[in-house]
């Protein structure tokens, strides 16, 4: 076996299980079931992204850009593979994105204080030994996540239901795009990001939280 595709083996199936735990933690945020369909919807996902991401970053060299095409891949499969509306499947997405990216983010850090940042990004195989830490931690996490019924409540069962834009979905509105201009441009600021980005996922998850909880009272006083 040449060194190139062993190379690329290791990095598709670390890719790959990446992707999994992904969108593993995605579902689990907003209190979807991980059932069959899902499960098999998440393997062709990851698939597509674990191969987007390889070609992106080695063949084409264009590393800065991969955050984009993840986070649209991301979106297009929850709305037409999940079958979970387009408004709610980029909500999700970049909350599931900025949250794992967080967790990983915190990986490095403790990785970095150990080894030296310039070590750890000089090194391929700490760099997927980071991915496969991060993930299990993101996969322990949808399994705490589950079985605590944690989870943000928007996100309808029905993917033909029309967003109304009153307050709380203009600011929902007003976030994504905001957070998915920040997943985008954060490959072009990487080591400043690693100490920066988990403060506006925090930033970003307590106003997601506030706009939960708002949305639970808008429910119960059309219901009285």
């Amino acid at each position: 076996m040449s060194d190139v595709l062993r190379a690329f083996l290791m990095d598709f199936t670390v890719n790959v299980f990446e992707s999994i735990a992904g969108f593993s933690l995605i579902l689990s945020l907003f209190r979807f079931s991980f059932n069959k369909n899902n499960f098999i919807n998440t393997i062709i996902a990851s698939v597509v992204l674990a191969i987007t991401s390889y070609l992106l970053r080695f063949p084409l060299e264009e590393p800065t850009i991969t955050s984009f095409f993840m986070l649209a891949w991301i979106i297009i499969f929850l709305w037409r593979l999940f079958r979970i509306h387009i408004f709610y499947s980029a909500l999700m997405a970049v909350t599931g994105y900025m949250t794992y990216i967080t967790i990983q983010d915190v990986v490095v850090m403790v990785a970095s204080a150990i080894y030296g940042l310039d070590r750890l990004f000089g090194n391929f195989m700490f760099l997927k030994a980071i991915q496969i830490i991060a993930s299990v931690v993101s996969l322990l996490s949808y399994f705490y996540l589950t079985r605590k019924r944690i989870g943000f409540t928007f996100v309808p069962d029905r993917a033909d239901m029309r967003v109304v834009f009153d307050r709380v979905h203009l600011m929902l509105l007003f976030i994504t795009i905001a957070s998915a201009v920040v997943i985008c441009f954060i490959s072009f600021v990487a080591v400043y990001a690693t100490y920066l980005f988990p403060l506006l996922t925090v930033t970003f998850l307590v106003l997601l939280n506030y706009l939960n909880y708002s949305y639970e009272n808008m429910k119960r006083e059309k219901s009285v």
